[in-house]
């Protein structure tokens, strides 16, 4: 699993590319929202592998179940 840091900053990056596709300086309510989304998710995801003891190789099964969790997902 990533990260915090480097979470944070793939999806600054995402963020910043929106950017220069629309050709605006200004990050759109969307990418701000999706950051904030993505934000708690991945700070779930790593509270979940915490919890289940750090085991190794769960990254995407965590980052699914805190995804479901964070928008309210069956």
């Amino acid at each position: 699993m990533a990260s915090p840091a480097t979470s944070r900053a793939l999806v600054s990056q995402r963020a910043a590319d929106k950017n220069v596709l629309s050709g605006t300086n200004e990050t759109p309510r969307a990418a701000v929202f999706d950051q904030i989304t993505n934000e708690k998710i991945q700070q779930l995801a790593y509270s979940l592998w915490e919890q289940r003891g750090c085991p190794e190789g769960s990254s995407e099964q965590d980052w699914i179940d805190a995804e479901a969790q964070v928008l309210n997902k069956p």
